[in-house]
């Protein structure tokens, strides 16, 4: 299984935005199989020292959720560089190679924003094998239920594989 699919629960939806969790579950897109998890959530102040901004919008927004879902982004956080420390583990420790995110550009982008201005080394991936979530998830409409935990980053990584594993076999795709 060298597929992730990534969510970040975040504080602004441009470049450069705050995430307060990250979550990765390896998966089989061919056959939906779950591997390992990985989730963190960052402290808000270091990713803030780091040059990551909050949006007012996106920041009001959260406060129009369900606060359970909120207040665990904030249940023993952890440095930025080293949630970003241990998320290149999790990739090399599970030979991922081609993470997903919801858009490949939003998700890995903050990613990759977030390891570029913390000074660390290159991502724990190679650009060209990022994959689009979003992308995948338009091709066929869904009938699978949006989870009630919503925003919680494993749920959704959850949601999204099952989503895409229907896509790809609705479509006979094998990756």
């Amino acid at each position: 299984m060298h597929h992730i699919m990534i969510d970040l629960e975040t504080l602004g939806t441009r470049s450069y935005s705050v995430f307060l969790s990250i979550a990765a579950i390896q998966f089989d897109p061919n056959t939906g199989q779950i591997g390992n998890t990985f989730r963190c959530n960052i402290n808000l102040e270091s990713a803030i020292k780091a040059g990551l901004r909050i949006d007012s919008s996106t920041l009001e927004w959260w406060l129009t959720q369900r606060p359970e879902i909120m207040k665990r982004m904030f249940d023993d956080p952890i440095e930025l560089k080293d949630a970003l420390e241990q998320l290149a583990k999790f990739f090399s420790a599970n030979k991922i190679f081609s993470p997903w995110g919801n858009s490949a550009g939003f998700d890995l982008g903050l990613l990759a924003d977030a390891y570029s201005i913390a000074g660390m080394p290159p991502l724990p991936w190679k650009f060209w094998n990022e994959m689009c979530y979003r992308t995948m998830a338009k091709l066929v409409p869904s009938t699978i239920e949006k989870p009630k935990n919503a925003h919680d980053p494993i749920v959704d990584c959850e949601y999204q594989i099952k989503v895409l594993c229907n896509v790809l076999q609705t479509l006979k795709i094998k990756l």
